[in-house]
């Protein structure tokens, strides 16, 4: 008997910062891949907060762009135009296009605050320097992007007696900003920090649980947070969400 393939739900994370701590995240990312393991997910409990936004709805398709930039001078004696030579590459950006629809949701319910939220993640944040908006994850099954919005476009199309829209489709673009992301100085005191780490050749969750976190056995910590469910399917190429150690150990227990 055939197993039923797992419901994955595309979600955005951010990558540092957040209310609640990293280990809340975690718990909530957790919870938030539990009920969606098999059914129709349009009605399932939404996870929005601001740090994390879990949509009802998976995106019908991904555009994913990369371009590499030329200079050169056209001359009129050329009628095919002068030289150009190659300048550099620019960054990846990520377009998607994602349903926010709650008209079967209690009364109160209300897209435009969901809006006003993924709106704000465009807006530079209070302590950062120079400003910047936050960095923050799409996350769809084994698909990962690590940038920053540089558009949300929403059109309202269903409104309740009261006026308050119920319906909306977004348009979101997002600026890819792979480097990775500084935590808190461990030795301060603070909330650690969330990282972002890029699997390369001979890696595995073990592995990079003893260098990040200095425990192997820490590497459920890793796969729970980044929805794997088989360790062996991951290679190079795979971006994960790193936690502080003293946040993997409090998962861990």
């Amino acid at each position: 008997m055939a197993i039923p393939m797992k419901l994955e739900k595309a979600k955005l994370v951010k990558v540092e910062g957040g209310g609640g701590g990293l280990l809340g995240d975690v718990m909530s990312m957790g919870a938030s891949l539990g009920a969606s393991v098999a059914g129709i997910g349009g009605m399932l409990p939404v996870v929005w907060t601001e740090s994390e936004m879990n949509f009802r709805f998976n995106p019908t398709q991904l555009s994913l762009n990369k371009e590499a930039n030329y200079q050169g001078t056209n001359t009129r004696s050329s009628e095919e135009g002068g030289q150009e030579q190659y300048s550099n590459t620019g960054t990846r950006t990520l377009s998607f296009s994602v349903l926010l629809d709650e008209w079967e949701a209690p009364a109160g319910s209300d897209v435009g605050s969901m809006v006003d939220t993924l709106q704000k993640w465009c807006n530079p944040e209070a302590d950062s320097d120079p400003p910047s908006p936050p960095t923050a994850m799409f996350v769809w099954g084994k698909f990962r992007f690590t940038g920053q919005l540089k558009s949300v476009n929403a059109t309202f199309n269903l409104f309740r007696r009261d006026g308050s829209p119920a319906r909306a489709e977004v348009q979101v673009s997002m600026r890819e900003r792979p480097e990775q992301v500084r935590g808190q100085n461990p030795t301060s005191g603070g909330p650690g920090g969330r990282r972002s780490r890029r699997m390369v050749e001979g890696d595995t969750l073990p592995s990079i649980a003893y260098r990040e976190l200095g425990d192997p056995n820490l590497w459920r910590v890793l796969a729970e947070m980044n929805g794997i469910d088989d360790p062996t399917a991951i290679g190079p190429g795979t971006q994960l969400l790193i936690p502080s150690r003293g946040d993997a150990k409090a998962a861990s227990r």
